[in-house]
């Protein structure tokens, strides 16, 4: 999977596009997935949360656009979870493509010829799993 406009951080909870460094887990909230089987396209969006702790100049809100998508799998959340815990990113990596049934864990922030799906795990043990030609950040 090629990253066009963005890295993932080495601490597994953010990305980084033009040396800013999002939080994704303590600093956004993830508000939505949309797939577009016409076009393959997967959306994944995030909402600036409101505590106090997030910066005034972080961005109202971030996507991330995977195009050309080959793999999209979702685990659900468990069912003792908080509602509240839907929203709140535990990790993201990249995943061993050997490991194609599993939705959640992680091996790397780099993509490699071996490792080019994304896992993204939320608190609620919900999870999203993405293997895709290219994906880029929008920042709004």
């Amino acid at each position: 999977m090629n990253l066009a406009n963005f890295l993932l951080s080495d601490d597994f909870i953010a990305i980084e596009v033009e040396g800013s460094y999002y939080d994704l887990h303590n600093n956004f909230d993830f508000v939505g997935v949309s797939y577009n089987v016409l076009s393959n396209i997967v959306v994944l969006s995030w909402i600036k949360a409101t505590g106090s702790w997030v910066h005034e100049n972080s961005p109202n809100a971030l996507e991330l656009v995977f195009s050309g998508v080959t793999v999209f799998k979702c685990k659900e959340r468990d069912s003792d979870a908080s509602q509240s815990d839907n929203n709140c990113l535990d990790s993201l990596g990249f995943i061993g493509n050997d490991l194609i049934n599993q939705v959640d864990g992680f091996a790397s922030n780099k993509s490699s010829v071996d490792a080019c799906h994304l896992n993204f795990t939320f608190s609620s043990g919900f999870a999203i799993k993405i293997g895709s030609e290219s994906a880029k950040c929008n920042v709004q």
